[in-house]
């Protein structure tokens, strides 16, 4: 559960009993008065993420793994961008899942989690970015260490890199409509 610094330090000394925290959480105080949305803010209005020197764009699914949804960018109604992410570490544990920009489930898999306002980076040990996501640019960058079934897929500013293929994708190119799909199993 994301808190507050004041929360967060009283549910850290246990001061702050589950429950209360829980309660809290159903009744954001700032939420309540307009000062926080409650998910990542992205005011891009086309499916596009740049992903190192890469443009991918298009909507639904950039990346799959096994035949599941790893990274898809989705239009809301709204017309702005929405990013969904599984996230996960090199054992399969879950870190976080972000569905159209709204954290779902518990963080417990996270080390760390910074957000401010439109930038969101999620730490699984330390100094070990699992994602960041910056929506400050004109077009979303993304870096991460994506897995699913022993497959990893890392997105650095240098470029993708798919770990079971060797296949490395450098340099500014632009992809559209197009979906990345990884298969643990071999191909009959």
């Amino acid at each position: 559960m994301v808190l507050c610094p004041n929360h967060h330090v009283q549910a850290t000394r246990n001061a702050l009993p589950e429950q209360e925290q829980r309660a809290k959480k159903l009744a954001p105080y700032n939420g309540l008065r307009g000062h926080a949305e409650g998910q990542l803010r992205i005011d891009q209005e086309f499916c596009a993420v740049r992903l190192g020197e890469t443009v991918a764009g298009g909507e639904g699914a950039i990346l799959e793994i096994d035949g599941r949804e790893i990274l898809a960018l989705r239009a809301s109604d709204h017309g702005r961008l929405e990013l969904s992410v599984d996230l996960e570490d090199s054992s399969g544990l879950p870190i976080a899942i972000i569905d159209r920009n709204e954290w779902i489930g518990d963080s417990a898999g996270a080390w760390d989690l910074e957000f401010a306002y439109r930038t969101l980076t999620i730490r699984n040990h330390q100094h070990q970015i699992a994602l960041s996501i910056d929506a400050r640019r004109e077009v979303v960058e993304i870096r991460a260490q994506l897995w699913r079934n022993g497959q990893q897929v890392n997105i650095s500013p240098a470029g993708l890199y798919f770990s079971t293929t060797d296949l490395r994708i450098l340099g500014a190119m632009v992809f559209v409509g197009m979906k990345f799909c990884i298969s643990s199993d071999p191909p009959s």
